[in-house]
């Protein structure tokens, strides 16, 4: 009998098991369709007309749109699994100034007003999901009573709904943390969010990354009430990007990110960089912005890299920039507005006539003694840079790990001098200090290439810095859907997330969640 009693436990456990899962689904469903039929709570701020959505998320947070000005952020704000939806409606130009302006008694209203809006609308949600879950369970019980097993399911689900609503409510109220709104993520389309990330960066003062919601909740209400343009601090802030692939597709898009501003390439503008490629891609690449710096990539070739300089673009190599007629010359630096670049080419540019020639190769473990050639452009790279006629603030180097050793060998000198290194290649979005040396790499611009277009984002960043020594201080990592303009950018303060006094032997390593 111990057979059948076992066998009988066990599927009664799992009809149990099924029975619960499927009270959830139904109790789950019926909470999100609630909300749905909730709809938006419209409330009145100091800021303006505003609406209120609670929508399913599995990681939470608060989600803030301005569709009159296509922006927003989203600030990681408590982990429950959905998201409050703030989208301003119409603006109290009045109301945004006073907030804007530091007023206490005008950014206490603003928060109370926001905090009692928002909670007001998750309850309301909340409630209808209940009475939506709590209709299905009665609707459950008055089946036909051969429908046993599925009438069955109306208390666990009515219990389920409850206890799910309570334990979502709790949790977000748990794990809610204000300082989130202070390193938010910001969205919006090409310029837009290009003047957003530039007024946030005029916003600096003493208190400027300072963890507090009412500093957060400051300059929202000044970029409402000044709805300023990019571009009144020239000179100290540039575009960066590498990694095109020949994915002329993507280009139209990140060219509505440059309004004039100087653009960084660290290479890899083609896949073999032969001479349909330089066809393609060099007059595109040149006309995304007023001044287009380069260097080349492993898969570019001396052809792909005169092209782009007869287009227009300033290609810097060893001995200076290079010429139309194919000659390098002058300085190997140039002046991007206030900053000094320089330029290191990338060792395994291709410099015979045919790119597509077999006997070609892409990375250095591909040919003999691969691991000792490395490492003598590795030396050659620091070399290079320590005989440069003066220090530059910028340097590009396509290979990260050329990168990461000459931010390393730098900063084992101690002369404390702050150096930025732009690079390339792994095409991950990454940010790496090592003391006062930053290597960034804002992932790919040719968003995987072309047969991979519209299924990655493509990578662009901006770098601000600040002071006689031109040290930097944030970057923007922004990611961009090719073909519709949109696109999201984390601001990463450097100070933030590498602390300058943090004694580790190790370069400090940064990678922006979900990339």
């Amino acid at each position: 009998m111990r057979g059948p009693r076992a066998s009988w436990s066990w599927r009664t456990l799992g009809l149990r098991t099924a029975s619960l899962a499927a009270a959830g689904l139904v109790a789950s469903a019926g909470i999100v369709v609630g909300w749905q039929l909730a709809g938006p709570t419209e409330v009145e701020t100091p800021l303006g007309r505003a609406s209120l959505n609670v929508a399913p998320d599995a990681s939470g947070g608060v989600d803030a749109y301005v569709p009159i000005a296509d922006w927003g952020l989203r600030a990681d704000a408590f982990d429950a699994p959905f998201r409050l939806e703030f989208e301003i409606r119409s603006i109290d130009r009045r109301g945004a100034l006073g907030a804007a302006s530091g007023d206490g008694e005008a950014l206490e209203d603003a928060r109370d007003e926001l905090e009692a809006a928002a909670l007001q609308s998750v309850l309301r949600a909340f409630l209808w999901g209940l009475a939506v879950a709590l209709t299905l369970a009665l609707a459950l019980r008055a089946l036909q009573p051969r429908s046993r097993r599925v009438r069955a399911l109306a208390v666990p689900t009515a219990a389920l709904a409850v206890a799910g609503a309570a334990a979502c409510l709790a949790l977000a109220a748990l794990t809610f943390d204000a300082r989130a709104f202070s390193t938010p993520s910001y969205f919006g389309r090409g310029q837009e969010l290009s003047q957003l990330l530039a007024f946030l960066e005029r916003q600096r003062d003493n208190d400027r990354y300072s963890v507090t919601f009412e500093q957060a909740l400051r300059n929202f209400s000044a970029y409402l009430s000044e709805a300023p343009r990019a571009g009144d601090e020239p000179g100290r802030t540039v575009l960066f990007g590498s990694d095109v692939h020949n994915n002329a597709l993507v280009l139209p898009a990140l060219g509505r990110f440059g309004d004039g501003e100087p653009v960084l390439l660290a290479g890899d503008f083609g896949h073999q960089g032969n001479e349909a490629e330089a066809r393609l891609i060099a007059p595109r690449i040149a006309a995304l912005s007023d001044q287009v710096v380069a260097v080349s990539g492993n898969h570019d070739s001396n052809g792909l890299m005169q092209a782009l300089a007869q287009e227009g673009v300033t290609v810097l190599g060893r001995e200076g920039r290079l010429g139309p007629d194919g000659e390098y010359a002058g300085e190997p630096l140039v002046e991007v507005g206030e900053l000094t670049v320089a330029g290191f080419p990338d060792p395994l540019e291709w410099e015979g006539d045919d790119p597509d020639a077999p006997e070609r190769v892409f990375s250095f473990p591909e040919l003999d003694d691969g691991e000792a050639l490395e490492d003598e452009a590795k030396a050659e790279l620091v070399a290079w840079f320590r005989a440069l006629p003066r220090a530059p603030d910028i340097v590009l180097v396509h290979q990260n790990a050329l990168a990461q050793h000459l931010a390393s060998e730098l900063a084992s000198d101690g002369d404390g001098r702050p150096l930025t290194i732009v690079t390339g290649h792994n095409h991950y979005p990454q940010i790496d200090r090592h003391g006062a040396i930053t290597v960034v790499n804002a992932g790919t611009l040719g968003a995987g290439g072309v047969l991979r277009a519209g299924q990655e984002p493509a990578g662009l960043g901006q770098l601000h810095l600040q002071g006689p020594d031109r040290t930097l201080q944030s970057v923007d990592l922004i990611r961009i859907e090719p073909f519709s303009g949109q696109a999201q950018a984390d601001r990463v303060v450097l100070d933030v997330v590498c602390p300058p006094d943090d004694d580790d032997d190790e370069p400090c390593h940064y990678e922006p969640e979900g990339l």
